[in-house]
């Protein structure tokens, strides 16, 4: 139990606090239904709405194929394959631990960062992070054991 309660303040406090968009001072409470602006009263409400918001571009579900640029700098032994991306995609233990919002906002954190390898090694402490990337490497590997 103590194990539970010591996880559960570690995600709580790894949640940074994100301040109003419109004012910059305060910790945001409303996110605007339009555009999803995040403010944190009505007077930044209003300043916000006088403001001609526009409604976000929704992304779509799949993601679009990476760039090549982005790709610079990965070896070959790095990529998967699309094969390898299908069976992660139809893990259910894969599906069931990226439902965790503190899973997700690790990930996003991960992905944001310019410096990935730092954050990577930050989170290989969180426990949720660990069995995110133990179920992943569980899927990854045997195919890789195959193909050596």
């Amino acid at each position: 139990m103590y194990f539970l309660k010591e996880f559960y303040f570690c995600a709580y406090t790894m949640i940074p606090d994100i301040t109003c968009e419109v004012c910059k001072e305060a910790q945001h409470k409303y996110k605007c239904p339009t555009c999803r602006t995040l403010y944190c009263s009505v007077n930044c409400y209003k300043q916000h709405k006088s403001n001609q918001c526009q409604p976000k571009q929704v992304l779509p579900k799949t993601s679009p194929p990476i760039s090549p640029e982005k790709l610079e700098g990965i070896d070959d032994y790095e990529r998967l394959d699309g094969a390898t991306l299908q069976l992660l995609s139809e893990s259910d233990n894969l599906q069931e631990l990226l439902r965790n919002p503190h899973l997700k906002q690790l990930l996003k954190s991960v992905d944001s960062s310019t410096d990935k390898k730092l954050m990577m090694e930050k989170y290989m402490q969180e426990p949720i992070f660990i069995e995110f990337a133990d179920t992943c490497l569980g899927i990854v590997r045997p195919i890789a054991e195959n193909a050596s």
